[in-house]
């Protein structure tokens, strides 16, 4: 065999294993390939929160306490129910392994057992099974149905909005975030509840290295974290304080009128605003 031959018998033989390679996968040895992508993503997961600056009591002129529903159904939050990577998958898990302690309620002090985080949400349903001890008959089954996490499409958010004069700032800070899901039992919905409730302090330590999708470019290093924080997610007002500590469809004039309770959470998210403008002088 010549030379001329034998170097291009070399070659051939390089092509086709470069072909075969292309059809099949990346090699798990390989550390340039990350989930579905060529190069190594580490930005985001080597991440940590920014501590927020002391807030003194004294300096506090303003504060009030605002709940309001984020609904991921909405075209500005569908990010949250990104395939790869979705908020309700993140929180839940997060729960699950105790990395986020799930709360009863926003008060922030009795919680549940990490083990039961997604159980309590499970449903049991009692079937008819043939009895194999008994040819002919039937015994009952309990079924337990596991509880779809991409049925949590909304989440109630509480914050508090503080005017801090030694700065000249009026913020938002986030207390806690509570994922709500459907009750149903027997086929009937009883109404929407809060699966848990749980601190921001925790959870911002987790969404700080969890990508989030960005339309614009799939290289920046964007997380959930800085989407909340910078306040990209769209919202209405369901609660303000109130002496009997009542929700906008829990007062009776508002009860049975959804857009009444747009209108009121239009209202308090004014009345935000214009107590802030009133303080300076153009």
């Amino acid at each position: 065999m010549s030379n001329k031959a034998a170097v291009l018998l070399i070659l051939g033989l390089f092509g086709w294993y470069g072909l075969s390679a292309q059809d099949g996968e990346a090699p798990a040895s390989n550390e340039d390939y990350i989930g579905d992508f060529t190069y190594t993503r580490l930005s985001i997961r080597e991440r940590k929160p920014v501590p927020y600056p002391s807030q003194r009591e004294a300096d506090v002129m303003y504060a009030k306490r605002i709940v309001r529903i984020m609904d991921t159904k909405e075209k500005q939050n569908l990010v949250c129910r990104w395939p790869k990577n979705p908020l309700s998958e993140i929180i839940f898990t997060a729960a699950e392994k105790n990395e986020v302690v799930a709360y009863k309620n926003d008060s922030l002090t009795s919680f549940f057992r990490a083990d039961t985080v997604l159980a309590r949400l499970s449903s049991k349903e009692v079937i008819q099974i043939p009895d194999p001890m008994f040819p002919g008959e039937f015994k009952d089954s309990v079924v337990i149905n596991k509880y779809n996490l991409d049925d949590i499409v909304r989440y109630e958010l509480i914050e508090d909005w503080i005017f801090d004069k030694q700065r000249g700032m009026f913020y938002p800070r986030i207390i806690a975030i509570a994922p709500m899901y459907n009750l149903i039992v027997d086929g009937n919905f009883l109404g929407e509840y809060q699966a848990f409730v749980c601190d921001w302090k925790q959870v911002r330590k987790v969404l700080i290295n969890e990508e989030v999708f960005n339309r614009h470019n799939d290289a920046a290093k964007f997380s959930y974290y800085d989407w909340f924080e910078l306040r990209l997610f769209s919202s209405y007002i369901t609660k303000e304080p109130n002496v009997f500590d009542e929700t906008f469809s829990q007062y009776v004039d508002l009860k049975d009128n959804p857009l009444a309770q747009l209108l009121e959470a239009e209202r308090v998210k004014n009345e935000l605003f214009n107590w802030e403008h009133d303080l300076w002088q153009y």
